[in-house]
C-alpha cells in the first residue's frame, strides 16, 4: 500500500537457488514489455570448487532496516530493445520514458512521487549521467 502510485523502477525478489541477472531480465520484461540486453557491471559465471558463482558490480545499493520491511536492494543499468513496450502491465501503470532533463527536474520538485528507495538510486544515475 506504501508503494501506490510512486515511481518506481522494474524490481522483483530473489529466493534460493535463483539467479539474478535472470530475474532481473524476466522482470523488466514482465513489467514494461523491454528485452534486457545487457546488464552493466555483469560478470560470465565460473565454477570454483562446486560453487557456481556469478558476479557483477550494481550501480547501486541500499537497504532499508524497518522490521516491518527489511529489504536489500540491488540496483543495475541495462541496456533494453524497445520493440514492444508496454504501457500498463499488472505491476506497473503509465510506463514511459522520460529525459534525464526531465527526471532531474522531478527528482529536484518532486520527490513525493518517487517510492524512496528508486528517488536515491536515481539521484545517484542523474550524477553519473
Amino acid at each position: 500500500a506504501t508503494q501506490n502510485h510512486l515511481i518506481e523502477v522494474p524490481c522483483g525478489k530473489v529466493r534460493k537457488n535463483r539467479n539474478i541477472f535472470d530475474i532481473l531480465k524476466y522482470r523488466v520484461k514482465e513489467e514494461t514489455g523491454l528485452i534486457v540486453t545487457e546488464i552493466v557491471g555483469q560478470n560470465d559465471i565460473y565454477d570454483a570448487s562446486n560453487y557456481f558463482i556469478q558476479g557483477g558490480a550494481p550501480f547501486y545499493m541500499c537497504q532499508n532496516v524497518e522490521k516491518q520491511f527489511p529489504v536489500c536492494i540491488l540496483f543495475f543499468i541495462c541496456k533494453a530493445e524497445d520493440d514492444k513496450m508496454k504501457v500498463q502491465s499488472d505491476a506497473a501503470t503509465d510506463i514511459r520514458w522520460v529525459s534525464l532533463e526531465y527526471l532531474k527536474q522531478m527528482l529536484d520538485t518532486e520527490k513525493e512521487l518517487f517510492f524512496p528507495f528508486v528517488y536515491e538510486a536515481l539521484k545517484e544515475y542523474v550524477k553519473y549521467k
